[in-house]
Parts: structure tokens; sequence; C-alpha cells
């Protein structure tokens, strides 16, 4: 696991409180966590000040992952 994937593991877990191990690369944070819209948004903007970005609105509609954020952010 590489140091962005580890971050963004980090804030989707205290995001919508769910362990570490239970955020997985594929896993659909709303299917399986239970996040809604809402959880991210506050995900989308914690991982903007983490790793100062700024993270357009319109790709938050194509987010379902840990992967799908940290292909955003590697591609910033």
């Amino acid at each position: 696991m590489n140091e962005v994937e580890e971050a963004i593991r980090s804030i989707i877990s205290k995001s919508i409180s769910v362990r570490p191990e239970d955020v997985l690369c594929e896993g659909d944070l709303i299917v399986d966590l239970g996040a809604d819209s809402v959880d991210l948004i506050d995900i989308l903007m914690s991982i903007e000040d983490h790793f100062d970005i700024e993270i357009p609105d319109s790709k938050l509609e194509k987010v379902r992952t840990l992967n799908d954020f940290k292909e955003i952010v590697d591609n910033m």
C-alpha cells in the first residue's frame, strides 16, 4: 500500500466511522460501507485539505471506491 492509498483509507474510515481494514480498494463506499452523498462530500473535502489540491465537484459523481479517489489524486 502506498502513502496516497493509506492516507485516503484513513480519511474514509474516519469520515464514515469504519475500521480502516474495512475500506477495500474496490469496495463501494455507499453499498458496502453505508456512506451517503454527504459523506462523499466530506471525504472529498478532507482529501483536498490533506493533499492541498482542488478537485472539481463534477468528479464526485463518478467516485464510489477508494481506488476512484486515489485515481483522482494521482492525476491532479
